[in-house]
């Protein structure tokens, strides 16, 4: 594992294919780690938060798909998280930045489970966000759904 860590925290060093390679072995790999190991992985999984703000299309999509993986490890620091990243949506006007967001709380949502949105009241937050912060409501749904739409 330290091995795929390397490529994804020297910036400079990889290409963009060989840090969505780590990033996807790192996820599949997650499951089948024990506990110690597992909570060795926290400062990667802040690492691919970070890595969202990227311009790359590609990481930002692969971490989506390893977010919900990662994010059942990390319970608590994943609602820490997805608050810091709600928060962004709402306040942020950079659209990279507003775009990487929406990809952590849509992985974060789905690895935290339905009982977790209701416990956080996701829904009425995520409506409210839409609704308030352009003049065009559809311009923030499709940021916010748009990690989360199948791929064809």
């Amino acid at each position: 594992m330290k091995i795929l860590e390397k490529y994804i925290n020297e910036q400079k060093k990889y290409s963009e294919l060989s840090k969505n390679q780590a990033i996807i072995m790192i996820g599949a790999l997650a499951n089948f780690l024990d506990n110690a190991s597992q909570k060795k992985l926290i400062n990667t999984f802040e690492k691919m938060l970070d890595l969202l703000n990227s311009p790359s299309e590609l990481i930002r999509q692969s971490i989506c798909r390893v977010i919900p993986q990662l994010a059942r490890f990390f319970e608590d620091k994943s609602r820490k998280f997805l608050d810091d990243h709600m928060k962004i949506l709402k306040e942020s006007q950079d659209d990279k930045v507003i775009r990487g967001s929406a990809y952590a709380v849509s992985g974060i949502i789905k690895g935290l489970g339905m009982v977790n949105m209701k416990d956080m009241d996701l829904l009425n937050t995520t409506h409210n966000h839409c609704f308030t912060k352009h003049a065009d409501p559809m311009l923030s749904l499709i940021h916010i759904s748009e990690p989360t739409r199948p791929r064809l």
